[in-house]
């Protein structure tokens, strides 16, 4: 049959089995860093420094990053299934309904590929720094290629080459989903780190002076022979944490200490002894 909907998914399926490979628990675990390392950037360039100053283990980032990486493969899984839904009743129109459909593909996906063009160029009411672009060229990349299946009135390429250009569609979307979880996770980053005053504040318990910008209570009958309170935890790494400070005239400092037997982060009120178990 003309422009029939069945063929879209006998390509789909077919090219799902060339890329099936690449999707697994790896990938997933991969995404849970790739996002993690996202939100840690953001978080330390917040406050001007460097992720490379904490040095995060590989658990740390899966720690960081597993929450919205388990929230972006939901919406992108409840996206595919919509789609599905919606191509499973336009397959059951009428020729004419379809015609219609992919006209209106195809006209919506063109106005989105420009708009999106123009927020990845920032030339307009877009930023790159938001996932509106990504997105827009995401809809435009599916909803054309459909619109255009469907206003077809015979189909003249091979199945070679209609999986080859469901594999393509399927790898753009892949590139274009990814960009757009990045900058979920750089923006969720940016959110979490002004939310850093609304913590708990915890204390710096040291054996020896750390030389801090900030005041320290020295007392020598107790197991924090100098303490630093007050602080807020931004991030931490394998062998290091940024604090954050503020200060009664408002202003903020923002510490890196390093991590020893001689140095633990405690709750408030800090314990009476040091304990490097802790």
């Amino acid at each position: 049959m003309p422009n029939d909907p069945d063929q879209i998914l006998i390509h789909l399926s077919r090219a799902a089995r060339w890329l099936i490979p690449l999707f697994s628990a790896p990938t997933l675990v991969a995404l849970a860093v790739y996002m993690g390392l996202h939100r840690y950037n953001a978080v330390t360039r917040h406050y001007g420094m460097s992720v490379g100053l904490l040095n995060p283990t590989f658990t740390d980032y899966i720690e960081k990053g597993i929450k919205p990486a388990a929230l972006s493969v939901g919406l992108t899984a409840g996206i595919g299934l919509a789609m599905f839904l919606a191509h499973a009743g336009i397959r059951r129109l009428a020729r004419g309904a379809r015609l219609a459909i992919g006209t209106g593909c195809v006209v919506v996906g063109s106005v989105a590929l420009v708009l999106g063009a123009i927020g990845m160029a920032d030339l307009y009411v877009f930023s790159t720094t938001h996932p509106v672009p990504p997105m827009l060229v995401a809809a435009a990349v599916n909803l054309m290629p459909y619109g255009l299946f469907l206003c077809r009135r015979a189909v003249h390429f091979s199945a070679l080459a209609g999986s080859a250009i469901a594999a393509s569609i399927i790898l753009i979307d892949t590139f274009l989903a990814l960009w757009i979880m990045g900058v979920y996770a750089r923006n969720s980053g940016l959110a979490a780190a002004g939310e850093v005053d609304g913590q708990r504040p915890v204390t710096l318990c040291a054996g020896r002076d750390l030389a801090l910008p900030i005041p320290a209570a020295e007392d020598d009958r107790s197991g924090c022979r100098y303490r630093y309170g007050e602080l807020r935890q931004i991030a931490c790494g394998e062998d290091a944490c940024m604090f954050l400070r503020r200060e009664r005239d408002g202003s903020r400092t923002v510490v890196l200490v390093r991590l020893d037997n001689d140095v633990v982060v405690v709750g408030t009120p800090p314990p009476r002894r040091r304990s490097p178990a802790l």
